[in-house]
């Protein structure tokens, strides 16, 4: 009769530690698909940036000026960029 009850103890302990595994589990698996939402939200975002530089750099090549404003803007947008990609990256 003790080994029963012994094992009913064993088994009990068994069954609580699998429900906090399994809760560990599923707090792991939900911070994964916040994770990877928040890596295609920052992929999105980068995308953007890159298209809008692009856009830039065209726009200052066809206009055909180069003047120290023009360059002013576009180091400054290329500063503006580069932080939102390194916050970018500290997110990951």
């Amino acid at each position: 009769m003790k080994e029963l009850e012994l094992l009913q103890q064993q088994l009990e302990q068994l069954i609580k530690r699998f429900t906090a595994l399994q809760a560990e589990k599923d707090k792991l698996e939900l911070a994964g698909q916040r994770q990877a939402e928040i890596i295609t939200e920052l992929k999105a975002r980068v995308t953007v940036l890159e298209s809008d530089l692009q856009l830039r750099s065209v726009a200052l090549s066809a206009s055909g000026h180069h003047s120290e404003d023009k360059k002013l803007e576009l180091r400054t947008h290329l500063d503006r960029v580069i932080r939102e990609i390194e916050k970018n990256l500290e997110l990951l």
